[in-house]
């Protein structure tokens, strides 16, 4: 990049950084920031567009990044917390796309997230429905594609700032637990829609005939 790009691009991240920075409540206060930085961030895709890149992979992957970013910073005042919370999916999604069609086509990926993210049935969840970055993917890759949730029993773990801090002592009604108790040393549980659907109704069967008021069933083929 040039001098005048590069200075365009380190102040417009600058920006963009200090704003995702704000507090929620507040946020009202900092519109002219915003409506400064998607106008700065507009500037340096036009001027970037006009830049001479070591390869069209490269100039693609730099366009879609920047775009993202400023997309995200307008959506973090736009957009109440669940509903960011799913436009951040969403855009999980169309990168993984834009990646399989025009970087690596033909290519296989391993995505590692979130079990939350990978979820490919999240809006069917009662309490908590939103659209994960697997539901938002095209049909054709969720169909091919295969999604593993993995647990953690015991050890540390990192939160999105950085932090780290110890896994909390689990209880016999975390998924943690049941699968650390198995006979076995590895575990595999299906997870698909109809099956989960068939196998809370044998529980909720077999609870009712034993007279278990808690909702929760020892045997490890009936995991609710």
């Amino acid at each position: 990049m040039t001098g005048r790009i590069r200075q365009q691009y380190i102040d417009s991240d600058r920006l963009a950084n200090e704003l995702l920075d704000k507090n929620g409540i507040f946020k009202w206060r900092f519109r002219k920031t915003v409506e400064e930085t998607a106008k700065m961030g507009k500037e340096l895709i036009e001027g970037l567009e006009k830049q001479t890149f070591p390869s069209v992979m490269l100039h693609k992957v730099v366009m879609q990044t920047i775009e993202n970013r400023l997309n995200y910073v307008k959506a973090n005042f736009q957009k109440s917390f669940s509903k960011l919370f799913e436009y951040r999916d969403e855009l999980m999604a169309k990168n993984l796309e834009f990646l399989s069609t025009h970087i690596y086509p033909g290519d296989k990926f391993v995505i590692w997230a979130h079990n939350l993210h990978i979820k490919k049935q999240s809006s069917a969840n009662r309490l908590s429905r939103y659209r994960s970055f697997a539901e938002n993917l095209p049909p054709l890759m969720k169909e091919k594609s295969f999604v593993i949730g993995l647990y953690a029993k015991e050890g540390r773990m990192g939160d999105y700032s950085g932090r780290d801090y110890p896994i909390k002592k689990m209880s016999h009604k975390h998924m943690e637990w049941l699968l650390s108790h198995s006979p076995y040393q590895n575990s595999f549980v299906r997870c698909s829609h109809e099956w989960g659907q068939k196998k809370e109704a044998a529980c909720a069967h077999r609870l009712s005939r034993h007279g278990n008021k808690t909702g929760f069933y020892s045997s490890k083929t009936c995991i609710r």
